[in-house]
């Protein structure tokens, strides 16, 4: 708990370059706009002029378009650009202290372009409820942490939102001359361009037209930004779940090759295991014949025995290099092969051995059918639970069927069984015990190399696996 404590306590700090530099590009874009965009080059005036002299409601209309569109295109690059600056740093892991450095650089950035471009280029930009409303909607997308969004996209969530709010700057409801508006300081269209067009359309007449349009406007777009947020919402989850399950794809692969490299160790120790034996009995022969008196007969003894091993040596390596070369092997051997190689391990003393042909021929590779043998009985011991005594039993008999006689090696144990143990188990990479699932794959393709078959029975009592192996003779 205590180390769980101190884990949530410390400061985590994330940081986007890209994001902070097109941020700052936008932002001062946002600086500068204002001195090419003006009310001027979009006549703004004199369409109001000419609807006023007209008497032209068309006209009105299209003077208070044109001022929202001036407003959201000068706008646009500021609020964006803060909004990039801002969450590209990442302070904190808890969301309340994560939110408040990116609240206070979005807040102070707003604060200081509008006071900027006031004394820049003299244009009033009124730090309103249009700029509060917009400021604390960057505050909250930021929260929400889309890390998984293109950046544009981001930026058309932003911009519905602004085209929103922007409609609020022209509907006379929020005037402060209006007389059936209760409160005459609301903080909504204070600009000068924007008094001047609320002016004129209280002299047409024709607040309930403007508000109207005003109203259609913001809920239009801010029911467009609202589906299109959600539709990012969705977006980010979707790429989160790609990325987190690619992440896991990744560490599954990266446990399996770690799974086959210890898999390969494993094979190399009783590779080295099953050539030290023929070498350590040249070895002997060699001492033997130097110590001894110089004895023809003996002499030739100790070389034809050395011969032995060396063929024996030779023949193991042969098996090991092609998996499909086979030979008649007696079972008996395939059996001291197997305990010889499970000597080392810890459950070894758990293993019953019942050998009931011992003169038996197989025809099989005899280094993988003893691995695949080793493989089984290492699964036994892993199935079966620390709280009981393990038992193990591995038994060999003859079997005579209308196809021929067999050879039958039985693997029995006491531990907790299998599911579907005639299943996908045998498929490469499947396994019930989060492993690499190479085992059994490699145990059913020995036994299909060898001719013969293989069958599981398992229950919560223990699994007894059965592999059948046509007899070989002599003769052959």
């Amino acid at each position: 708990m205590a180390d769980e404590k101190l884990k949530t306590e410390e400061t985590e700090f994330a940081f986007r370059p890209r994001e902070l530099v097109l941020g700052i590009g936008l932002f001062l874009l946002g600086l500068i706009l204002p001195l090419i965009l003006n009310v001027g080059q979009f006549r703004i005036y004199d369409t109001l002029a000419q609807s006023l002299r007209n008497g032209n409601v068309v006209l009105l209309i299209l003077t208070a378009l044109k001022l929202v569109s001036l407003n959201i295109i000068r706008s646009v690059p500021l609020y964006v650009g803060a909004f990039f600056i801002g969450d590209a740093f990442h302070i904190g892991n808890g969301r309340f202290r994560q939110m408040l450095p990116n609240a206070a650089v979005i807040i102070l950035l707003m604060a200081f372009g509008y006071f900027l471009i006031g004394q820049g280029y003299g244009i009033h930009y009124d730090f309103g409820a249009p700029a509060v409303i917009m400021t604390w909607f960057l505050i909250f997308f930021g929260r929400l942490n889309f890390r998984y969004v293109q950046l544009l996209k981001k930026s058309l969530s932003v911009g519905f939102f602004l085209c929103a709010v922007q409609f609020l700057d022209v509907m006379p409801f929020f005037n402060s001359s209006s007389a059936f508006f209760p409160f005459n300081r609301f903080p909504i269209g204070r600009g000068e361009t924007s008094q001047d067009v609320k002016n004129v359309v209280i002299l047409m007449e024709q607040e309930n037209l403007i508000n109207i349009l005003g109203i259609t406007g913001v809920a239009l777009f801010a029911l467009i930004g609202i589906i299109y947020l959600m539709q990012l919402r969705l977006e980010n989850d979707l790429r989160e779940m790609n990325s987190l399950r690619e992440q896991n794809h990744a560490i599954q692969l990266a446990k399996h090759e770690a799974e086959i490299q210890n898999r390969l160790y494993t094979e190399m120790r009783f590779l080295v295991h099953d050539l030290k034996s023929p070498l350590t009995a040249m070895q002997t022969m060699v001492g033997v014949m130097k110590l001894s008196p110089r004895d023809e007969a003996w002499d030739q003894e100790c070389l034809e025995r050395m011969e032995e091993s060396m063929e024996q040596m030779n023949r193991m390596i042969s098996e090991i290099m092609s998996g499909e070369d086979r030979g008649l092997v007696p079972v008996e051997e395939i059996l001291h092969t197997v305990m010889a190689q499970l000597s080392v391990m810890d459950f070894v003393k758990a293993i019953r051995t019942e050998d009931r042909v011992p003169e038996a021929l197989i025809r099989v590779n005899r280094i993988l059918f003893s691995r695949a043998l080793v493989n089984l009985l290492q699964n036994s011991a892993k199935a079966i639970p620390a709280d009981r005594e393990a038992r193990i039993e591995l038994s060999v008999e003859r079997q005579n069927s209308a196809k021929g006689t067999r050879i039958c090696f039985t693997i029995r144990d006491n531990g907790t069984g299998m599911q579907d143990p005639n299943g996908a188990f045998w498929d490469m990479g499947v396994s019930g015990r989060q492993s690499s699932g190479l085992g059994l794959s490699f145990v059913a393709q020995v036994v299909r190399q060898s001719d013969g078959q293989i069958e599981a029975r398992s229950s919560r009592e223990g699994t007894t696996m059965i592999l059948t192996i046509p007899e070989g003779e002599k003769d052959e």
